[in-house]
């Protein structure tokens, strides 16, 4: 049998998503399921873990501790939430095989931001589409969905369309939409990877040139150019140009953020 534990920061009872369900009457016949605090699994393995509700809030916890507690626990470090890292990280460490992490992309812990700094990603780029809920900003109401093109190539459309005529583009990496701004560049809402866009059609995207012709110096071309066709686009820049629209794109999101 298949064991699955799922790990919550505070109790069941106090969990408003899980307050309700009855773990053990799930009508998984081949799976070994149960619930325990972060600080109840120490010790303790499971083939898959889950970790619920990885949210600020949560990882950290903002709850205060009692007077009482306070007195006999030592002294605070200087390391921020550094007792909340360890039972983190114990939490984190008990599958054998996988663990999964559930958690609301609009609060979501700042240890799993730290995370992704050192390049561990948190969400499965396959899934990534299926599971964030990437809020439409044109209509500020709708939700963006993917749809497969007739040439396999991933867009997004809002939920309101056709009274929203919204549509993106997604990441070359993660399949999540793109977010275009107005300096002619395009970030990827979900991994953060920045496309530059091309400035003279609005449409397309600046793509490597000549990259494997030891013949030719590389630049960057916008792939909406097509030889022998009325639409095509002959936008083309050097690599110089284009590293400095990089640099200047990414300071604008840093700024931003």
């Amino acid at each position: 049998m298949v064991s699955v534990l799922i790990i919550g920061r505070f109790r069941q009872e106090n969990t408003p998503q899980l307050k309700d369900i009855d773990i053990s009457q799930l009508p998984y016949t081949h799976l070994n399921v149960s619930f325990v605090t972060a600080h109840a699994s120490k010790g303790l393995e499971a083939d898959y873990v889950i970790l619920f509700g990885i949210d600020t809030g949560s990882f950290p916890s903002t709850r205060e501790n009692d007077e009482l507690i306070d007195i006999v626990l030592p002294n605070k470090e200087h390391f921020t939430y550094g007792e909340e890292r360890r039972l983190f990280y114990v939490a984190l460490t008990r599958a054998k095989h996988f663990v999964y992490i559930l958690f609301d992309g609009d609060k979501s812990s700042p240890f799993l931001s730290e995370m992704a700094k050192f390049g561990i990603q948190h969400v499965d780029n396959k899934l990534a589409p299926q599971l964030a809920k990437w809020h439409c900003n044109q209509c500020k109401t709708g939700e963006l969905r993917p749809f497969t093109t007739k040439y396999n190539k991933t867009l997004y459309k809002c939920s309101f369309a056709p009274a929203c005529d919204t549509l993106v583009n997604s990441c070359k990496h993660c399949k999540s939409p793109l977010e275009v701004h107005a300096k002619g560049f395009r970030r990827c809402r979900g991994c953060g990877e920045l496309e530059i866009g091309c400035l003279r059609c609005g449409i397309g995207t600046m793509v490597a040139r000549c990259e494997n012709d030891p013949n030719r110096e590389t630049f960057y071309g916008c792939n909406r150019f097509r030889p022998s066709t009325d639409d095509s686009c002959r936008e083309n820049i050097t690599i110089k140009s284009y590293e400095l629209r990089i640099q200047t794109a990414a300071k604008l999101v840093k700024n931003k953020s």
